[in-house]
């Protein structure tokens, strides 16, 4: 069977020319009438496509959903261009108004929806939303402005307004009584507080409230105490969960685990210890107990970094991490049996 267009629609028709009731995907379709399939981030392939607004085999500019394996979305698709323009929500009334009246001869779907979203982001009446406290802003990513799941994107802060970043919690707690914004930040897959946005006026008075210079200088030794504080706090529990789960470890390794594992990106200092979910504070360093000891012992008790450098280079490191952790798994577990018993008197 073949693909043919019949009144308007893209259909299977058979070698005898009859037309076949077996449905045609809508990436098929969207496919044999000349417009471009979308791609996932890093040229994702499309698994499965369909219409949203618009007929392949008539209009010019269509509008479809589109997924792979890891993304999803709608999409703008231009036969004439050939582009396939990835549609955010705030865009898509504005994409089915192309679909309905598409601009005809040569154009460029980039650039009008780039176009259509500056007008939006100037129309943006900022001032009117100078009186709202605790609005949360995110900083954008694809240009330089800010985005709000009230009010959509825009361009500038209020006239007269400053953005205070965080780390003094007394300042920002002052500035927060009156009008001001929360300024979000995407880092990966987390979002984080860069800091507050309120009139200028207001932030000088609530500093010179707290002190001025002098308040400030006050409230950073006194956070470095408190952080200093925690630390040596964190590093004692760490301490007292490893002589908990693996009571017979000898002093000097548990003196060895313990100043490793609390060095910056090792797992005496992961978010899960830092910050562990409500009930499981105790069950959160006994995990991180077990992980740093394990650690320790692969790296000094076992061959582990010998068979590393033994396995020939055109093993991937993923395979020769997982081939030298098997090789060695039981020797950790005979030390890490032993230490889980107390020491002898």
């Amino acid at each position: 069977m073949r693909l043919e267009a019949r009144d308007g629609e893209v259909a299977w028709v058979r070698a005898d020319g009859t037309v076949s009731e077996k449905p045609v995907s809508g990436k098929a379709a969207v496919e044999f009438c000349g417009f471009p399939v979308p791609s996932g981030p890093g040229g994702g392939r499309c698994q499965s496509l369909h219409l949203i607004s618009g007929e392949p085999a008539k209009d010019e500019i269509i509008l479809v959903q589109a997924s792979g394996h890891t993304w999803f979305g709608p999409f703008l698709l231009s036969r004439a261009s050939g582009e396939a323009e990835k549609i955010w929500k705030e865009d898509l009334e504005y994409a089915e108004s192309l679909v309905d009246n598409p601009p005809g001869g040569r154009h460029s779907l980039a650039k009008m929806l780039e176009a259509e979203r500056q007008r939006r982001r100037r129309s943006v009446d900022v001032e009117a939303l100078a009186s709202r406290k605790g609005l949360r802003v995110r900083e954008a990513l694809g240009f330089e402005g800010y985005w709000s799941r009230d009010v959509g994107e825009f361009y500038d802060l209020p006239e007269g307004w400053d953005m205070m970043p965080v780390g003094d919690a007394a300042l920002t707690h002052q500035v927060r009584k009156g009008p001001h914004w929360v300024i979000l930040r995407k880092e990966g897959k987390y979002t984080e507080t860069v800091g507050t946005a309120a009139p200028a006026d207001a932030i000088h008075q609530a500093f010179q409230e707290l002190g001025g210079e002098e308040g400030a200088l006050r409230r950073q030794k006194g956070k470095q105490k408190g952080q200093q504080r925690r630390e040596e706090q964190l590093t004692t529990r760490l301490r007292e969960a490893i002589r908990r789960v693996f009571p017979g470890i000898p002093d000097e390794d548990l003196g060895e685990v313990v100043a490793k594992s609390r060095e910056p990106g090792a797992v005496g200092s992961a978010q899960f210890v830092y910050f562990p979910t409500r009930g499981e504070s105790e069950e959160a360093f006994d995990r991180a107990a077990y992980l740093a000891v394990r650690a320790h012992v692969r790296h000094k008790y076992t061959h582990y970094d010998e068979i590393l450098m033994e396995i020939g280079p055109e093993t991937s490191p993923e395979e020769l991490r997982s081939d030298a952790r098997r090789a060695v798994s039981g020797d950790i577990e005979g030390i890490l049996d032993r230490w889980r018993q107390p020491q002898a008197p």
